[in-house]
């Protein structure tokens, strides 16, 4: 809640509602945010926190969109998430992580695309590291290890963007999903991973951001909660 104030005034055209039990859903909620320019707000599964009602009073949103599916953000959030915007709630939730991903994906960002990120769905740190450079203008996809799941792939298909890279290291993303990638580009297929998730973010620093910045965010690597929210920031 802290962070949104810090950053966004009422009115704000969208705002994002995500679980704050579990990382998944929202690891690709970072560029839709940034882009929508509007907060990620975390919720209970059953129910929104008095913090976050208060943020949300305060906001006054245009439109409010649930994260994940109902098992991760229930039915009843979503209707108590009407009384806090005059527009619409909708929700943008697949059959898992990977879908959810995708389908985010297509409802924020149009074909051709400078970049596609892609990240680990197993793990929430190196999405996360990624959220606040992209802009709002290249998503951030999930893949397995081995393998770029269904929904990724048609998402991928539909995107075709003119580059893809691949956000850490052979252990969290191996070479068959670099090598499957380049089907889904015309152009280069990279990779940005350090030996761990702490040197893949600052690799991810160093490859988007020049000297002399104004303000720096730091987060815990340990958990996914401060990193999720502070990604609209940037």
């Amino acid at each position: 809640m802290l962070l949104s104030q810090s950053r966004f005034v009422a009115g704000v055209p969208i705002v994002y509602l995500a679980s704050g039990l579990g990382f998944a859903d929202a690891l690709s909620g970072g560029p839709a945010a940034d882009k929508g320019d509007g907060p990620i707000l975390l919720v209970q599964p059953n129910a929104i926190p008095a913090s976050t009602k208060t943020e949300l009073a305060r906001l006054r949103p245009g439109r409010i969109v649930i994260l994940g599916g109902t098992a991760a953000v229930s039915t009843a959030v979503q209707i108590d998430a009407a009384n806090y915007t005059s527009g619409t709630v909708t929700r943008v939730g697949g059959v898992d992580r990977y879908e959810t991903s995708a389908l985010l994906s297509a409802n924020t960002f149009e074909p051709n695309v400078e970049v596609a990120y892609l990240a680990t769905g197993a793990n929430f740190a190196d999405a996360l590291a990624a959220g606040p450079i992209t802009g709002g203008m290249a998503p951030v996809l999930l893949v397995k290890k081995d393998s770029i799941p269904t929904a990724t792939a048609l998402e991928l298909t539909r995107l075709r963007p003119e580059r893809i890279v691949i956000l850490g290291g052979s252990a969290a993303i191996g070479p068959e999903v670099a090598a499957a990638a380049g089907n889904y580009t015309a152009g280069a297929v990279t990779r940005i991973g350090g030996a761990d998730r702490f040197e893949t973010a600052a690799l991810l620093s160093a490859d988007h951001f020049a000297r002399d910045v104004s303000l720096v965010y730091l987060a815990t690597g340990a958990n996914y909660a401060d990193a999720l929210a502070a990604a609209p920031l940037g």
